[in-house]
């Protein structure tokens, strides 16, 4: 997954290059006919301060939604249930919840299982389940497991 600090820098040096671009082109046209592009300067700034006003907000939005625990998005989501589902004794996958910390997810899964199984049974597939998940998954970094019986 990618790093929402290193997105952010990505976008400042982004805003680096277009107010660069911006202020240079005002220049050369004010310089060019200044009768004629007196205030391209002016609104050069203007559009320039309008892009880092909405990518500042942007950015804010992405990393506040981190910071309060959202869920990764359905595609996500939908990893985590298909590598629990490969495990022999899987009969569903009840409720799943994620949440970033750094750069990996944190997963809690209710796993149905067949009710007629034993504790130590129904532990083995859980703990079958959580490997899964954290081998086919590289950003998952860990994986708790509450088993619920199948309906």
């Amino acid at each position: 997954m990618h790093s929402a600090a290193l997105v952010a820098d990505a976008w400042n040096d982004t805003m680096d290059t277009v107010s660069a671009t911006a202020a240079l082109i005002s220049v050369l046209l004010a310089l060019d006919d200044p009768a004629r592009f007196l205030d391209a300067d002016r609104y050069g700034g203007f559009v320039v301060g309008l892009i880092v006003i909405v990518t500042g907000l942007r950015v804010s939005r992405d990393t506040a939604m981190q910071l309060i625990d959202t869920m990764p998005d359905e595609r996500l989501m939908t990893q985590i249930r298909r590598a629990a589902a490969t495990v022999p004794g899987v009969k569903g996958v009840e409720k799943c919840f994620a949440r970033k910390t750094g750069l990996r997810y944190h997963v809690d899964l209710h796993l149905e299982v067949d009710p007629e199984l034993t504790v130590r049974q129904s532990h083995n597939i859980a703990h079958e389940v959580r490997q899964s998940i954290l081998q086919q998954l590289d950003w998952v970094a860990d994986v708790l497991v509450h088993v619920e019986p199948a309906p």
